[in-house]
């Protein structure tokens, strides 16, 4: 009798539900500047991930496959747990997360989503002025989702586009049974900052980015980092850029607490370090900078805080100031 082989797909799910399973109450938080602390854990985010694939159901969203996109889902938002959310959610699906990085100027955020010919937009509301915008000009979105901290909410319309609120879709539905996607489905989609012309758009697969996870968690596993399950991550590379470097996925695959700051306010930060006791953080030289520089950076003992340093020149003399306060930096390579 021949045996049966199951070919195992590198897909996202694999991470989440590992954790759900494994690290249930393991804390994941919501905590933006002058907004309620959400402590959330691994079993709850999963359920409402579960839940955020039948609000796409109920959106019209379609899959993809091999070789064929989804429907393409954008999303304006800063490092909240509701992106944290659709990181998963989306790709799970099968459809694509384009990750639009909000700091562009408008008439390129707007290109971006030209190109792209997103389906459904999801946003926090800081930005349902640039979005009434957006929608004017980019006919190929029908559906936008309003992303928002407040229990109350007023009616808000835009002309020609379905308008949703997102606690409203996810408390209303059910879990959703997501499919067995092919390793090689597009998870998500974003564009380059334009430093040479026009953003230019890139994508990338399930096996891709949970390959990189997997890779990245094993080498912050070996000194000086020495990542464990006792540490605790807050990306500080924004959500909307190369997937925070990937640390929302690989803090999920090794089953750590994740603190979401929203936007970034580096006064509010130093004070979440501190009291959230975050140990693993990442970003470019000028974070560091702010971290160090702020004027209420002296109030903090930064002593044991990890930072994974990349995409320009570390200069000498932050590198000795983050020495000096008991920071370990290390620079990470392409």
């Amino acid at each position: 009798m021949g045996t049966q082989q199951y070919d195992y797909q590198l897909t996202l799910d694999k991470l989440i539900r590992k954790a759900a399973l494994i690290y249930p109450d393991v804390e994941i938080v919501h905590a933006p500047p002058g907004g309620p602390i959400i402590r959330s854990n691994y079993a709850k985010e999963w359920d409402r991930i579960q839940r955020l694939g039948s609000v796409l159901e109920e959106l019209g969203a379609s899959p993809g496959e091999p070789g064929k996109f989804g429907s393409k889902v954008a999303v304006l938002d800063w490092n909240t747990i509701r992106h944290f959310e659709l990181y998963y959610g989306v790709p799970m699906y099968g459809a694509v997360l384009h990750t639009v990085n909000v700091l562009l100027a408008p008439e390129d955020i707007i290109y971006t989503l030209l190109q792209a010919q997103d389906d459904v937009l999801f946003i926090n509301e800081d930005f349902i002025p640039l979005a009434r915008v957006a929608t004017s000009l980019v006919k190929s979105i029908k559906k936008v989702v309003i992303m928002s901290d407040k229990p109350e909410h007023e009616e808000i319309s835009f002309d020609g586009v379905e308008v949703y609120w997102y606690e409203d879709l996810i408390r209303d539905a059910r879990p959703y049974n997501f499919p067995e996607l092919s390793e090689n489905t597009v998870a998500t989609m974003m564009f380059t900052s334009g430093t040479t012309g026009r953003p230019k758009g890139t994508y990338f697969t399930h096996r891709q980015l949970v390959l990189h996870a997997m890779s990245v968690a094993l080498s912050l596993s070996a000194p000086p980092i020495n990542a464990n399950i006792y540490d605790v991550a807050m990306p500080l590379v924004p959500m909307f850029h190369v997937h925070a470097w990937g640390l929302p996925y690989i803090a999920t695959l090794v089953g750590i607490k994740q603190v979401y700051p929203g936007r970034f306010d580096w006064g509010w930060i130093l004070r979440l370090i501190k009291e959230e006791g975050v140990t693993i953080t990442n970003g470019v030289p000028t974070i560091l900078y702010n971290i160090l520089y702020h004027p209420d950076s002296p109030k903090y003992d930064l002593r044991g805080l990890k930072f994974v340093i990349g995409g320009s020149a570390l200069p000498r003399g932050l590198l000795e100031e983050a020495n000096r306060r008991g920071i370990h930096v290390v620079q990470a390579s392409a």
